[in-house]
């Protein structure tokens, strides 16, 4: 399936507003006091409406004058003030394509296991808890069965939980139910499913087992043919784990991102990571090179899914703009970029 790279994100963002569109939860700002909210409380971000100029905020707060400055290059800041409401510059609900992502930016997740495979709840028990938690969309992504995963989900059984979906849609209008699957690649990076069988679904995510490897089989070229592979929408471990961390020379990264950049080729973060130390590198160069990424909780029970909330946060803290995270976009852009590879603009 044709997919598209991102646009590439500003070079330069406006630390001011960024500044302003964080404003504490419960402060008391000009007319109006910023209250929480989030997706997975299964009630929307808002805030007590305030008809304060965003000025106000700045003026608590103003910048130190310095005489060396050409005050001329500030007139663009100047105009901004008082250009913007106490409610467009904390709106929760609207995010602008370059705004750090929130955890209420994410409107769906495409990585998740049902009782088809190894995964602890059926169905409509994700789909249920998935409403529950103020989710647009979600994606069942079951192991496709391998000799890694014996349990896993075959083109027949595959079939039945399509069957299972389609009635879940009927049921469950409120949630988009997406069919992926997860399907391993072998020593030299092929997928154990062709071509025909893997567009069944609406989505691949190919992952690497553990016990594929070595000297022999070095993990970054197969890694770099499942990401060339145009069939494969999202590249899951290992490199979910080292999008958060040092590889230590396990994996050559760089190779990694740049092919999935040449294949338009989406990557997970994971968003519970294991890692003590984490590291944004590979995040931030992802974003650099146009790679969409994904913020995936994998998760095999319901009650995971709301993993996402730490997921969104962790790429929040890496710097990573809207624009960049494929799971902020609504249902009908997701669908559309499935099928035409196309972003929605900026």
């Amino acid at each position: 399936m044709p997919r598209a790279r991102l646009r590439d994100p500003p070079t330069t963002i406006n630390l001011t507003c960024v500044r302003a569109a964080r404003v504490p939860r419960g402060a008391i700002t000009g007319g109006g006091r910023v209250t929480g909210g989030h997706a997975a409380t299964g009630t929307p971000c808002h805030r007590v409406r305030g008809e304060t100029p965003a000025e106000a905020m700045f003026e608590q707060h103003p910048q130190e004058e310095h005489p060396h400055e050409d005050h001329e290059t500030s007139s663009s800041d100047d105009d901004c003030r008082g250009r913007h409401t106490l409610d467009q510059v904390t709106d929760l609900n609207h995010a602008a394509p370059y705004d750090l992502v929130r955890p209420c930016d994410v409107k769906g997740i495409l990585h998740s296991h049902s009782r088809y495979c190894d995964g602890a709840h059926t169905l409509e028990s994700m789909v249920v808890t998935a409403r529950e938690i103020g989710l647009e969309y979600l994606g069942v992504s079951d192991h496709f069965r391998s000799a890694v995963h014996r349990d896993g989900i075959t083109l027949d059984k595959a079939r039945s939980q399509r069957d299972e979906i389609e009635d879940l849609r009927r049921r469950y209008p409120e949630v988009d139910l997406l069919q992926g699957v997860e399907v391993d690649a072998d020593h030299d990076g092929a997928l154990l499913l062709d071509d025909a069988a893997l567009d069944f679904f609406d989505y691949v995510i190919a992952s690497v087992p553990d016990t594929v490897g070595g000297d022999e089989d070095p993990l970054t070229d197969q890694i770099v043919a499942v990401a060339s592979n145009p069939r494969v929408t999202i590249l899951g471990k290992p490199v979910g784990d080292f999008m958060l961390r040092r590889s230590n020379g396990m994996l050559d990264m760089e190779r990694v991102l740049q092919a999935a950049a040449a294949g338009g080729t989406a990557v997970e973060i994971n968003a519970n990571p294991c890692c003590a130390e984490l590291d944004w590198s590979c995040c931030k160069r992802a974003q650099e090179l146009g790679v969409a990424m994904v913020i995936s909780p994998d998760a095999h029970r319901a009650a995971r899914l709301v993993d996402f909330r730490h997921g969104a946060e962790l790429a929040q803290d890496a710097g990573l703009y809207c624009s960049s995270i494929l799971n902020t976009l609504s249902s009908a852009e997701l669908r559309r970029y499935l099928t035409t590879g196309t972003m929605p603009e900026p």
